[in-house]
């Protein structure tokens, strides 16, 4: 449905991810030793320190598994395969727009971002009662995807509201 080469974005996401994920993990691990004095009141956990033990691994996992993927991808070992039902989601997501969807090419990328674009999802209940049908998820992933995009929308209309005022 789109023109973009899935691999080829891919590739340029990792390439791009990998670097920044090794940088955060060194960053955080560097953040460590500064909590330290957290560690002398005996009333309080030492919170700050495990957050920054958390950041270091997840960036640190985001890294090895980047590089690894970019390994896969340099080796050929990923293929690309159509799917019917991502084809339909698209589809039902893609007339509610206002625009004909082009999909992102070079040529867009001078476009720039309108905080007033049109939600994706206008009834949002029945899209994702479809992705959960189509993908035979649960219910609380039905409920959990749905208050994702509720927060979202919460999120997006405080920042209209601030970009207003």
């Amino acid at each position: 449905m789109s023109s973009v080469d899935p691999l080829a974005n891919l590739q340029e996401q990792l390439v791009l991810r990998s670097p920044l994920h090794r940088r955060k993990t060194w960053f955080w691990v560097g953040v460590i030793p500064l909590t330290a004095p957290f560690m002398l009141i005996p009333v309080m956990p030492n919170l700050p320190f495990f957050f920054c033990v958390w950041r270091a691994w997840t960036h640190w996992k985001a890294h090895k598994a980047s590089s690894y993927l970019l390994e896969l991808s340099n080796k050929e070992a990923i293929h690309t395969s159509p799917s019917e039902d991502l084809d339909k989601v698209y589809e039902k997501a893609s007339r509610s727009l206002p625009y004909p969807s082009r999909g992102i090419n070079k040529e867009h990328n001078d476009l720039k971002f309108d905080s007033n674009i049109v939600q994706l999802l206008p009834n949002p209940a029945q899209t994702v009662s479809h992705i959960v049908d189509a993908y035979s998820l649960s219910k609380e992933a039905e409920r959990s995807m749905l208050r994702a995009i509720e927060q979202a929308r919460i999120r997006s209309q405080i920042d209209e509201a601030k970009s207003e005022s």
